[in-house]
């Protein structure tokens, strides 16, 4: 474990505290800006295609991520479809109920993609096997696509719900 911790590399903890952080917020209700619905799902979808482009063959990372990012999406519509939204047109503001959800995906991808490259770094073979390889697509691709889901369907909410001031 104390290896694991060590191959970590400096900005690697600035964006486990920084997300974690995010994640500790979103667990009470809050009202934010339309725009920061998405800078979670902004945040995942890049580290995500960073994992797709630096693989093996492009084709080959977007034929296993894309299905689970779509699977993943329908997911996160489906997790956070009974969330209620308050919304406030004229500012841009948009209150949503807290949840500890945001904080278990955190860990679980982080927990996955430093373990996966915790043992590409000691077993370089490892980099050749298509299962462990799969499996980082598969999470990488449904988590982004779990947050991507519940952004959209927040959007929708907050278009659809009566307009209240929430300043």
């Amino acid at each position: 474990m104390l290896d694991l911790l060590r191959a970590i590399p400096w900005w690697g903890y600035i964006l486990f505290f920084s997300l974690i952080g995010l994640a500790l917020k979103a667990r009470k209700p809050q009202v934010m800006s339309v725009s920061k619905i998405f800078l979670m799902p902004l945040i995942f979808t890049l580290w995500s295609l960073y994992s797709v482009f630096a693989s093996h063959t492009i084709f080959f990372s977007t034929f296993i991520w894309l299905p689970f990012l779509v699977a993943g999406a329908v997911f996160g519509w489906i997790l956070y479809r009974p969330v209620t939204v308050r919304a406030d047109h004229k500012k841009r503001l948009i209150e949503i109920p807290g949840t500890w959800a945001t904080l278990a995906l955190v860990l679980i991808i982080f927990i996955i993609e430093y373990t996966l490259g915790y043992l590409y770094a000691k077993h370089p073979k490892a980099d050749k096997s298509h299962l462990i390889f799969g499996l980082r697509m598969v999470t990488s691709g449904a988590i982004t696509g779990i947050f991507a889901g519940k952004a959209l369907l927040l959007m929708q909410k907050f278009h659809k719900a009566p307009q209240t001031d929430l300043t």
